[in-house]
């Protein structure tokens, strides 16, 4: 059974908690690489599942240091720390200009005090078309003409643990979440963002890469993918016209713990991901065929077990391409990461499943081994302490008759002693 346990009481070392980690890795496996196969096909908006719950500021607290928020108001996940909040700042192409901005923030601040802070130094630098702002309790760095999500702002280092401890994971270290609260793991890659009209005709196609070793938050930050996503003045289509890329159709945000594709134009469209080597659909649950994390809560989708008919086989808009149904068919041809006890591996699902699988014989065999082994020597031991500590009556009573001969005639002697002491004493009187 193991002698490591897990917070739900599951081990987590032994043959059962090896087996144990293995089925979870093969149904993790299984769930990321089949949702990112299905975030292929397109819908007309897109949101995930909450995958953290951000802490929100009240109105009435916004004047209260940081160090209050955490130790009197209990807001604050974790304390700040005297540090530097440093943003690097990106031009409308998504090119990182040369500006870097650097914001001091101490636990004696206020979240007014750091905003402003932050828009001075913005201002002092001619950035005059972007802000921090506070919305719905939650630091943003939005565009003032529309109040959006700015792509122009990324947070590259959080020296204060501000974000930290506001538990807006989407301004931290891609690596770092992905190790604590991403519900499945990412990893490093790319995919397509792909614009469809109701046709099926791709309008716009943009590649997004994932870098979670790279330093520029632009790669690994969720933040920094939202930016790529959002970026202006980018030519997706190569037609010189800025007005039909992946921007004007569609806005993602982060709101609330969640990843939302928004549409920004009154067109009939759909949105869609495609390529996706990282991961990233089956990671963040965009347009998801399975729910569940590991292989005690992996299940088909609710949506879909109350009307299988939502089942999409074609990615773009039209039926009758099957390249959906045909993907998830061929994954059983092709390598799957893995990740098992911190360790990666690739394999396919059928390879897996079977080491999985001779890993389990090999063990049952080695316990049954062990079993008889010990079954074996506790007879042996059993017999031999029987033999030592049984009784044979026959055996005792011939014993007993040796042992009352005795004492009788040891008594005897010592009646003929006494007598013999008594003749002695009258003697000498």
């Amino acid at each position: 059974r193991g002698d490591e346990f897990d917070t739900s009481g599951n081990p987590t070392n032994g043959t059962l908690g090896n087996l144990i980690t293995s089925l979870d890795a093969f149904a993790n496996g299984l769930i990321r690489s089949v949702n990112s196969i299905y975030s292929y096909s397109a819908q007309e908006s897109v949101e995930t599942d909450t995958i953290s719950s951000p802490n929100s500021i009240p109105a009435n607290l916004t004047d209260k240091s940081l160090d209050s928020l955490y130790s009197m108001y209990h807001i604050l996940q974790s304390p700040i720390r005297d540090g530097n909040l440093i943003l690097n700042i990106y031009n409308d192409q998504g090119e990182l200009t040369n500006t870097q901005i650097k914001i001091p923030i101490s636990p004696e601040d206020s979240i007014n005090d750091v905003i402003d802070n932050i828009n001075n130094e913005l201002t002092s630098n001619g950035i005059n078309d972007v802000e921090a702002k506070l919305i719905n309790g939650q630091l943003k760095f939005v565009n003032i003409s529309d109040s959006k999500e700015t792509s122009k702002i990324l947070v590259k280092d959080d020296g204060a643990q501000l974000f930290n401890a506001l538990n807006q994971i989407e301004y931290q270290p891609l690596s770092k979440i992905n190790e604590t609260k991403m519900p499945l793991p990412l990893k490093n890659g790319s995919f397509d963002v792909v614009i469809y009209d109701d046709n099926g005709n791709a309008l716009a196609k943009r590649k997004i890469t994932v870098n979670m070793n790279s330093n520029d938050p632009k790669y690994s930050t969720i933040e920094g993918i939202l930016s790529q996503i959002n970026t202006p003045g980018v030519d997706d289509n190569e037609d010189n016209n800025l007005n039909n890329d992946i921007d004007d159709y569609y806005h993602a945000e982060f709101i609330n713990g969640k990843l939302i594709f928004s549409k920004k134009t009154d067109k009939n469209t759909f949105i869609g991901l495609d390529n996706d080597s990282a991961d990233f659909g089956g990671a963040m649950g965009i347009n998801k065929f399975f729910d569940g994390d590991n292989a005690s809560n992996i299940e088909l989708k609710q949506e879909f077990q109350n009307d299988p008919s939502l089942i999409r086989a074609s990615k773009t808009p039209t039926s009758g391409d099957n390249t959906i149904a045909n993907n998830i068919l061929q994954l059983q041809y092709e390598n799957v990461t893995f990740y098992v006890n911190n360790t990666t591996s690739s394999n396919t699902i059928y390879e897996f499943y079977r080491s999985m699988t001779a890993d389990l014989a090999n063990e049952t065999q080695t316990v049954s081994s062990k079993k008889e082994s010990t079954q074996t020597l506790l007879k042996s031991i059993s017999n031999e302490y029987y033999a030592l500590s049984g009784v044979n009556i026959d055996e005792e009573l011939i014993n007993l008759e040796k042992f009352q001969r005795g004492y009788q005639a040891n008594a005897k002697v010592i009646t003929t002693i006494n007598q013999m002491l008594d003749a002695l004493f009258s003697i000498k009187q």
